[in-house]
Formats: structure tokens, sequence, C-alpha cells
């Protein structure tokens, strides 16, 4: 009887999804891999593979077609050369549910705003984005009566920097209802970083 010998399996060809690619790409200009690592506690002699690396894969992952929960990261990255959006030292085996867990545990031990607002300005220095005035329109809130700031005693560089208030439209599409939007000038303190470096 004779028998089938197979030299090798036939592998799946693996593929990098451009939506994947591109936002790969801002990752990598916002030093997005390079910020976490430096903000979370970690040894690079007890992981294979940084806690930074892990969260990309964790945001790139939310870009796949698959429809399964983002705790099976190796199911939704299944087919996709994740060898490609990993730094040189890190190796794709390793991105799995019990290292992202491991990775999220050390990222919760962080000051978010100051992670947050490092990455907001790595943006806004790389992108160029203009600063002189910022709206952010979070939240929706209702006054009455007069907003007077000469009451508030302040001097002239801290009226500069007060908060004003607009008419605007709110966000809930309530335009019967008088609310109105906040804007305010873009503090200070990030454009002294901006300005100095220290991002």
């Amino acid at each position: 009887m004779a028998q089938l010998t197979v030299s090798s399996m036939p592998t799946r060809k693996k593929i990098i999804p451009l939506v994947m690619a591109i936002a790969n790409t801002i990752i990598k200009t916002l030093r997005f891999v390079e910020i976490i690592n430096e903000a979370v506690k970690w040894n690079r002699s007890h992981w294979n593979i940084s806690p930074g690396s892990l969260c990309k894969m964790l945001v790139l992952g939310t870009l796949t077609d698959i429809r399964i929960p983002l705790t099976h990261i190796e199911d939704r990255l299944e087919g996709i050369d994740t060898e490609f959006f990993l730094e040189p030292d890190d190796k794709s085996s390793y991105v799995n549910e019990s290292n992202v867990g491991e990775a999220l545990d050390r990222l919760s031990e962080v000051d978010y705003d100051g992670l947050y607002e490092k990455m907001a300005l790595s943006a806004v220095k790389q992108y160029t984005i203009p600063v002189t005035r910022m709206h952010s329109d979070t939240t929706t809130i209702s006054f009455y009566g007069e907003y007077d700031i000469d009451k508030l005693e302040l001097g002239e560089e801290e009226i500069e920097t007060a908060l004003r208030i607009e008419k605007g439209c709110n966000k809930d599409g309530q335009a019967s209802r008088d609310r109105s939007n906040y804007k305010r000038r873009w503090d200070t303190h990030c454009k002294q970083n901006l300005r100095w470096g220290n991002i």
C-alpha cells in the first residue's frame, strides 16, 4: 500500500488591511507606543512584547471586520500580518489575551490626564494643528441670569483666559431651549509644553 507524504502544510496568506495600515501610520507618527512605554512601569527583560505595542494592537484590533469580543484578540487578528504592525523586538505570538490584560493593568496605574495630554500635544505638534483658539463641546450646560466677568475682580491676564460664554446650538438638538456652548482659550500650560518641546 502506497503512502501519501506531504512535505509541508499549505498556509493561508496573511493580509494587511488598508484601514489598519493607515491607522498604524498615524499611531507611529503620534509616538503612541513610545508614550505608553514611557508612562507605564515595565522591564523589557521581563516582557516579551512592550505594553505600548499591545495597546496599539488592541486599538488596531477594533478595525477588523470580524465580530468577536476584543478580549479574544488572537482570533480578531487571525489572518492578519501582525508582524507588520509590531516593533522589531516584538513577536506576534505574544499578542494574546493574557499579555493585553497585563498591559491594561499597568496602564490603569498611570495618570490618564497626563497621558492624554502627551498624546494630544503630540498630534498638535506632528500635524501642525493651529491652537490659537480651540473649541471643545463635550457637554450641554443650562444656565440663566447674567454672566458678568467684571464682578470677578480679575487681572487683565486672567480676563484674557477666562471662560467665554457664546450662544450656539446644543448637542441635544433642542433649539427651543436656552442653552449655550462654551469656548475657552487653549490652556497656557499646554501651549508652553508644546513650545518648549516637552512632548
